[in-house]
């Protein structure tokens, strides 16, 4: 019986996770890490068994990284090699936009007061397609929202954008996304997230990754950016 011919390596993955400013970065041939691979147009397969997806990655905090990082399986030399030549682009939350406070438009007293929200914590996950010269992202950020006095339902709707810029502060598009908040009966807090799926940005030999930045927060007007910058954050927990 002649011997079972053993197929050729597939392709090398690239798959990166980065939470706030601390990037995660594997390396997978296959299986041997168990990440997801991705589909035939290059995106990230967010529904994969063998990671979080975005939204859980978020609500699931710090706890998540260990585990990753024990996945990842690769000396750090390796790591940061691969790091270096195929960074995720930075994400972060806007100073002066991660909180938003609403009022009932009879005035700016606590007892005006219909809602406050806070962002948290933002995340992505990025891959990089060497055939087509992109990078796909899937990224968001979660938060707390609690209602006020003048709170008159459950559901609030907030305003958030996610801002791509380039290493000069340079803004390439802002995208600005519903945040739904709905309360639970008888709460007056609850967590919310917020997800934007399949970003495609370019790169080359001289723009990867580390050229964008990418700015959360949310949507506001001058009054309400006054307002902040007049009594500071609001650390809601």
């Amino acid at each position: 019986m002649g011997s079972a011919k053993v197929p050729p390596p597939g392709p090398v993955r690239l798959v990166m996770v980065t939470v706030h400013r601390t990037a995660l970065k594997c390396q997978s041939s296959g299986l041997a890490l168990k990440l997801p691979a991705p589909n035939r147009n290059g995106k990230l397969m967010s529904k994969s068994p063998h990671i979080r997806p975005l939204s859980r990655l978020l609500t699931a905090g710090a706890a998540v990284l260990p585990l990753m990082l024990a996945a990842c399986g690769t000396t750090s030399d390796e790591k940061a090699a691969f790091a270096a030549a195929h960074p995720c682009p930075r994400i972060a939350v806007l100073g002066g936009a991660e909180q938003v406070v609403v009022f009932d438009g009879r005035g700016t007293d606590i007892t005006n007061v219909v809602a406050r929200a806070e962002i948290q914590k933002s995340a992505l996950t990025c891959e990089y397609d060497e055939d087509e010269k992109t990078i796909s992202m899937d990224l968001g950020f979660n938060g707390l929202a609690e209602l006020g006095p003048a709170a008159t339902g459950s559901e609030l709707h907030l305003r958030g954008f996610v801002a791509v810029t380039r290493g000069d502060d340079t803004v390439i598009r802002k995208t600005f996304v519903d945040v739904p908040v709905v309360f639970d009966k008888g709460s007056q807090k609850m967590h919310f997230v917020s997800t934007l799926e399949d970003n495609v940005l370019s790169y080359s030999d001289s723009v990867d990754g580390s050229t964008y930045e990418i700015l959360v927060g949310f949507q506001l007007s001058p009054d309400q950016l006054a307002y902040n910058k007049a009594h500071g954050p609001l650390r809601l927990k």
